[in-house]
């Protein structure tokens, strides 16, 4: 049965390759280069700690714990991605954008295959960190959004993080959150 640590490592060498690489993924976290591809190797020079595990699931906007899911589910089962995904987008926008009823706009901005999301070609979590990222900086300037403004934000967003190789610009989010104060 995989470790800790191993789970912990598998989730890093997955969200390198999700960010492009390495040097890419160490400068989204604010970390040396060195000190991801250390934690990334088979046979590691440094271990992602728990406490690594935690600064950089609230990076990346990712579930509390998620670095210490299984990696391999049975066949038939949800992955812990789908589960996220089955609770929803919907719920997530909700309380990014302060708890309201999400609209129609918000669900195709972030549902439908039509959508700025489909085309900025992002995973899952790519998107659900991007949803928690607005909703987080939008708390943190005051800023209660109207479903129709969250969903402008989040196609700004997208459109912002499609030029950046899917990652999103915090300083861009904070800009725009600042157009609607």
């Amino acid at each position: 049965m995989p470790t800790l640590a191993e789970y912990r490592r598998e989730h890093l060498r997955k969200l390198i390759t999700q960010y492009g690489g390495a040097g890419a993924f160490a400068k989204r976290v604010n970390s040396a280069s060195s000190t991801i591809v250390q934690m990334s190797r088979p046979s590691p020079i440094r271990e992602v700690t728990a406490e690594k595990a935690r600064e950089l699931e609230g990076l990346l906007g990712l579930d509390v714990g998620y670095m210490d899911e299984p990696i391999d589910v049975p066949p038939g089962q949800p992955t812990a991605a789908e589960n996220r995904r089955a609770m929803g987008l919907r719920r997530q926008a909700k309380l990014a954008s302060g708890g309201g009823v999400v609209d129609a706009e918000v669900v195709e901005v972030v549902e439908s295959p039509a959508s700025p999301v489909a085309q900025a070609a992002l995973s899952e979590d790519q998107l659900t960190a991007l949803v928690l990222l607005i909703g987080r900086e939008a708390d943190a300037a005051g800023v209660q959004l109207p479903s129709a403004k969250f969903a402008q934000i989040i196609r700004l967003a997208l459109a912002d993080a499609r030029s950046h190789n899917g990652m999103p610009d915090v300083e861009h989010i904070k800009s725009l959150l600042e157009l609607v104060k």
